[in-house]
């Protein structure tokens, strides 16, 4: 779901209810865990595993109901668990500077630094004109296009510059005459694989989507034993399974849901050559961005691509002495090539550096304090150990179910629950608990936690689902029945997929 506030026109019923049943929700979660879990931490000092229940659920219910700005709710921790005995304050305060917010901010920079110079512009428009003009074509152009600047740009960035593009290709085949039916299915499978395609190649790299960083924190905090899920590690198993999904889909929206046709759309090719010629040269600006990009995808590719063997092992900045804790790791790359971008003139050496600070407005500082807030959630329930009574429970459930249809049953769940909620937020409550549900049940916790976290991009019905659908569908080229009939087809879709990346994978 859009990580939306409360609008200009005020709350809606809806969130009148969340700011009230929050409260009293809490109440309840903390009656009911004094009453089944009251007992002495190991040290014999009192618990506060109740306080933290009430708190949870209160945090919960207004993330889900959007009673607050979902970024304003995040900060709660640090007012409310210090007064309740969670945690002292400057615990809590440190979740809120945690290296993964870093890496995300740093992969963020260097993707304005690449939009400030326009050469995503130029990437999409050599794309879409290296793939012909008939209808299915020029779909799988811009999703292909999408697809590949969702990798390392913001989902919702890559979708508005994407969608223009479409828009003046589809009011040249007004123009040209194209038939009523064919413009229509062309214009819904064209705006809506920008869309999907957008949240598609959002889960192809650990810096493509928020929720992929939320997994990598969660499986630092609870699996330090086992090998790092490095950016290689990750996408060995994503980017395949994003592939195969991206050509799926562009299959089902233009030869099964919207059939588009193979006659070629008269002025397609020719606006797309008219919008490169536009552009002009490549401009000094794109060449250096161009290394930069580059060279920040082959510092986290090979990093550590094969444990103890990189540039990082080569520079002997892998780990401290001590051999588990990390002396570099992904954020380092981010934060070190977004001060070369702040470095690099655009120009001449008296110009302005391809990136300025005055572009990081359009940084998104509200899905910082969200990690944040998640993160402090989940110290909270560690500390108290409310995780681990959770995870009973929940193991007590699925321990005789088998790790495959329990991969199916929570790829399944996890998929239709954020077509109404915010994915980075679900993914912050649910992944803690079945890292402990692993644990308990002693069984593999990749497949398991890798394939939920994935499932929670994968929601294609609603608007409200992602910002992708919501621009999308506010371009009045797509119907809320359009939109939730290829969604739900896709739902499922990606939840078969997900299930077979999980078996087929050699974990």
């Amino acid at each position: 779901m859009t990580d939306s506030s409360a609008g200009q026109q005020g709350r809606s019923v809806f969130q009148w209810i969340g700011i009230f049943a929050g409260p009293l929700l809490g109440v309840m979660a903390w009656w009911f865990a004094r009453q089944a879990w009251h007992q002495p931490t190991t040290s014999g000092e009192e618990s506060h595993l109740a306080e933290m229940a009430g708190l949870g659920v209160l945090m919960a219910v207004w993330w889900l109901t959007e009673a607050l700005p979902i970024a304003a709710t995040a900060i709660l921790p640090l007012a409310l668990f210090p007064l309740f005995h969670v945690m002292p304050a400057k615990e809590v305060a440190l979740c809120y500077g945690d290296n993964n917010m870093f890496l995300f901010l740093g992969g963020f920079l260097v993707a304005l630094g690449v939009e400030e110079c326009g050469l995503h512009r130029r990437l999409a428009l050599s794309i879409v004109s290296a793939l012909g003009d008939t209808p299915g074509r020029v779909v799988l152009g811009f999703m292909v296009s999408t697809w590949s600047l969702s990798m390392w740009l913001s989902n919702t960035a890559t979708t508005m510059m994407m969608l223009p593009i479409a828009t003046s290709v589809l009011l040249e085949a007004e123009r040209a005459g194209v038939s009523r039916l064919s413009l229509k299915n062309f214009g819904i499978s064209t705006v809506l694989g920008i869309a999907y395609s957008a949240s598609i190649g959002g889960v192809a790299t650990l810096i493509g989507t928020p929720t992929n960083l939320v997994f990598r924190k969660e499986w630092a905090r609870n699996f330090a034993d086992l090998p790092e899920i490095t950016f290689a590690g990750w996408m060995a198993l994503a980017a395949p399974l994003s592939a195969v999904f991206l050509l799926v889909t562009w299959w089902m929206l233009t030869r099964w849901l919207f059939p588009v046709g193979n006659v070629p759309l008269l002025g397609g090719r020719e606006v797309i050559h008219r919008l490169r010629d536009e552009l002009g040269p490549i401009r000094p600006s794109e060449r250096r961005m161009t290394v930069i990009f580059l060279l920040t995808a082959l510092l986290w590719i090979f990093r550590e691509p094969v444990e103890g063997w990189g540039w990082a092992p080569a520079l002997h900045v892998a780990f401290l002495p001590d051999g588990k804790t990390r002396l570099a790791d992904d954020s380092t790359v981010a934060m070190l090539m977004a001060v070369v971008c702040f470095l690099v003139p655009s120009a001449g050496w008296n110009s302005k550096p391809l990136l300025t600070w005055e572009a990081t407005v359009r940084v998104p500082w509200g899905i910082l304090l969200i990690f944040g807030g998640g993160f402090a959630l989940v110290e909270g329930m560690k500390v108290t150990q409310l995780d681990q009574q959770l995870g009973q429970l929940m193991s007590q459930g699925l321990q005789h179910v088998p790790p495959l249809l329990m991969v199916c049953c929570a790829s399944l769940g996890m998929t239709f629950f954020t077509e109404v909620t915010s994915n980075v937020a679900s993914t912050q409550m649910v992944l803690p608990l079945l890292a402990q549900t692993c644990q308990t049940l002693h069984i593999a916790p990749a497949p398991l936690m890798m394939s939920v976290t994935i499932s929670a991009s994968f929601a294609f019905m609603l608007p409200v689902a992602t910002p992708p659908n919501a621009i999308v569908y506010g371009s009045g080229r797509v119907t809320m029945q359009d939109m939730i009939r290829a969604g739900f087809f896709l739902n499922l879709v990606g939840v078969l997929l997900v299930t077979a990346a999980a078996w087929l994978f050699p974990w």
